[in-house]
């Protein structure tokens, strides 16, 4: 029984490790991470909302040359890291769009959340 215990904590020690080194790297990127500004309307959205969702993209509707709103697109981290196995380039625009339409779509652990801002 000492054993099995010795060991299970042994476990939890090494897995608690992975945890805080991977804290540590997202740390790292978040430090870097910046506000977008829409260039058509000039309204800034943050990277990170205060819920751990992370700034996907963002844009604005016009109509005719009345500037209607902002809008932003956030997720959760899995999100963006299942967005980034696609490459850039017109040529994956599609492919990465629908993937990040059925990602947002599905309620599950992949994507537990996605929210939209908009500034008008």
């Amino acid at each position: 029984l000492e054993s099995i215990e010795s060991t299970l904590i042994q476990k939890k020690e090494q897995a608690k490790s992975k945890v805080d080194v991977e804290l540590v790297k997202l740390e790292a990127i978040e430090s870097k991470l910046k506000p977008v500004q829409d260039a058509a309307t000039g309204v800034a959205f943050d990277p990170k909302l205060d819920d751990g969702l992370y700034l996907i993209g963002a844009g604005s509707r016009k109509k005719s040359f009345v500037k209607l709103y902002a809008i932003a697109m956030y997720a959760s981290p899995t999100v963006l890291h299942f967005l980034s196995s696609f490459q850039l380039g017109e040529e994956h625009q599609r492919e990465a769009s629908l993937a990040l339409r059925n990602a947002s779509r599905a309620l599950d652990t992949l994507s537990p959340t996605t929210s939209f801002v908009l500034n008008i």
